[in-house]
């Protein structure tokens, strides 16, 4: 079990949370729940404070005030090389854990956002609004969080108390978002996507243009890894990716730029940041028609279903690589990921875990591992040379469009690589209101050939 640093006396230490009260150990939370300790959730930075589930913002209190206290939100004073704001701060869960799908989808079908989030907004959250690029929205869509996406122009954000950027202002910030082009104009002729947040208003208002980029990036990030990396799962495959969207403040009509608008539930009034937050955008194809999915099909919330969702993100990474060969190790490190994702192991061993989602029988088997051979360090028995793919991409300066130059040969090697992950991924869906230790032993239970 990683420590994260603290010693055996501060694990054992009785704590009470300045939150909620509650009482704790943090050598508890590091038995049961130790992947919140690191990136994204960095609990480490807060454990000695704050019990897991306010850190987490799903404690008894909504609204908890730790996020205003949290240690990694910026200072008064952030230089430009700061981040604005840890994504600690974003709590995408507002609704609380007794919602329902049936329960929040009828108020945000309303294009006027001040009375679909009232009650958040009365209770001090904040709302952002993205636009979206190679999405088609032809009806509001509620995934959880509630993460909402509205057709282009159903939103009436005229009733949002927008103050407009100054192109004249004497503030960097305000200067570069009213340069990137990122308007009101710009933002109804695009989808939007809509997640009730909380951070320090205060704080984004002095904070840098480059802090601002930043947080357009973690804003986007947090609807990446609340709904829209399980949807680029369920309709996107390695081969074709046309239907591939855009990253969340994406937009259609300048590629360089990305933005969102601001909306302060305590201020009653909204700002628009906006500029060069990605380094690419997608050109090939139409995009994603999006479709609402079942709440109870998105991964939970035990630890296998946080692998499941960094499985996704990895996925999603992988779906977006325009480089084939790039792609191939990526997809092959997916694998490695997904047999032990909590420690490094060779191949080898971690083809012996992928077969045994996959194989129905010992013959299946082993001509799984046979392949898997192939595809990494595989020798030719006669003459000693190598043709593993693997090895030649990395050890001898090969490309896979070499390996592979027959166009529909590597268009099906990507579907075979494609149908070695999903076996693994559904699983872990399906498993993912476990912890991890529960689910080795489901796992352990797969055809042991």
């Amino acid at each position: 079990m990683q420590d994260y640093g603290i010693d055996e006396y501060q694990q054992t230490v009785q704590r009470v949370c300045k939150e909620c009260g509650q009482r704790y150990t943090i050598g508890k939370y590091l038995e049961n729940s130790p992947l919140y300790f690191g990136p994204p959730w960095k609990y480490r930075a807060g454990c000695e404070t704050y019990c897991l589930a306010c850190w987490l913002c799903v404690g008894p209190n909504d609204f908890p005030s730790a996020a205003n206290d949290n240690p990694q939100s910026v200072s008064e004073t952030s230089s430009l090389s700061d981040p604005m704001l840890s994504e600690d701060n974003l709590h995408l869960n507002a609704l609380g854990g007794d919602w329902s799908y049936d329960k929040a989808y009828e108020p945000l079908m309303q294009g006027n956002l001040l009375v679909a989030f009232r009650s958040l907004l009365d209770n001090g959250a904040n709302l952002v609004a993205m636009p979206i690029a190679r999405v088609n929205v032809e009806n509001t869509i509620v995934f959880p969080g509630p993460v909402t996406f509205y057709p282009p122009g159903f939103v009436d954000l005229e009733k949002l108390n927008l103050i407009p950027n100054d192109e004249q202002s004497r503030s960097l910030a305000e200067h570069s978002s009213a340069a990137s082009g990122i308007t009101l104009d710009v933002l109804e002729r695009h989808p939007l996507v809509v997640i009730p947040c909380r951070f320090d208003w205060e704080k984004f208002s002095k904070s840098s243009h480059r802090g601002h980029l930043e947080f357009i990036r973690e804003l986007s990030e947090e609807i990446d890894r609340s709904c829209l990396d399980f949807v680029r799962y369920n309709t996107c495959r390695l081969e074709p990716i046309d239907d591939l969207p855009a990253h969340a403040g994406q937009i259609a009509t300048n590629h360089m730029m990305a933005g969102a608008l601001l909306y302060s539930g305590a201020l009653r009034k909204a700002r628009i940041i906006g500029g060069a937050v990605f380094t690419h955008y997608l050109t090939r194809g139409l995009g994603l028609p999006l479709t609402q999915l079942e709440w109870d099909s998105f991964p939970m919330d035990g630890t296998t279903g946080q692998i499941a969702r960094q499985a996704l993100s990895l996925y999603a990474s992988l779906l977006e690589s325009d480089n084939p060969t790039a792609r191939f190790m990526q997809a092959l490190s997916l694998l490695e990921f997904l047999a032990y994702p909590d420690e490094y192991k060779k191949f080898e061993e971690v083809k012996k875990v992928i077969a045994r989602y996959i194989a129905q029988d010992p013959n299946e088997y082993r001509r799984l591992l046979d392949r898997f051979f192939e595809l990494t360090g595989k020798k030719d028995p006669d003459t000693g040379r190598i043709i593993g793919y693997r090895t030649k991409v990395v050890h001898m300066g090969e490309r896979i469009e070499r390996l592979v130059p027959d166009r529909e040969v590597r268009k099906n090697l990507f579907l075979e690589l494609d149908g070695y992950i999903r076996p693994v991924i559904d699983h872990l869906i399906a498993h993912s209101e476990m912890t991890f230790e529960e689910y080795l032993k489901i796992r352990d239970s797969l055809r042991p050939f």
